[in-house]
């Protein structure tokens, strides 16, 4: 199968005419960074998420470290959260990054109907390897970091 490569992410995270997913860091220190593609970050550091939606739909942000696990970082609830297009939204919480180094992928899952987050993670994680698609058949948008350590 062949994948389009995406669009380079704009300064608010959209690809261009797509949903958008920006990424925001707080170290243990305290300072807050935008994150993009291709940033290293450290264990310990906490990061929280806005998306914007190019047309409605459910949505979740996943990680996939560099040992393939998949993991839900938003929403908090047991299905994605409905959002509407248009309006940026902060998910609720934070995710304090573990110590699994290497790359790794935020994603944006954004789905036509309500999913379970189990269900997605329990498919992703049934892949034998990384793969650049947490899913199949819904809509996706990532950044790629590195977890290095401090």
């Amino acid at each position: 199968m062949v994948q389009r490569a995406p669009d380079p992410p704009q300064p608010d995270g959209r690809r261009k005419g797509g949903d958008a997913l920006a990424v925001f860091r707080r170290t243990p220190a305290g300072q807050v960074d935008p994150v993009v593609d291709g940033d290293e970050l450290h264990p310990g550091d906490a990061i929280r998420f806005r998306v914007t939606l190019a047309r409605d739909g459910y949505a979740g942000v996943f990680g996939v470290d560099a040992a393939a696990v998949v993991t839900a970082y938003a929403p908090l609830g047991p299905t994605l959260e409905r959002l509407a297009r248009g309006t940026a939204t902060v998910l609720d919480g934070s995710i304090i990054l573990d110590g699994t180094l290497g790359a790794e992928h935020v994603v944006l899952v954004v789905c036509d109907a309500a999913r379970p987050v189990a269900a997605i993670i329990a498919a992703a994680s049934a892949v034998p390897a990384p793969a650049d698609r947490v899913t199949s058949d819904c809509r996706e948008t990532w950044v790629r970091v590195v977890k290095v350590k401090p």
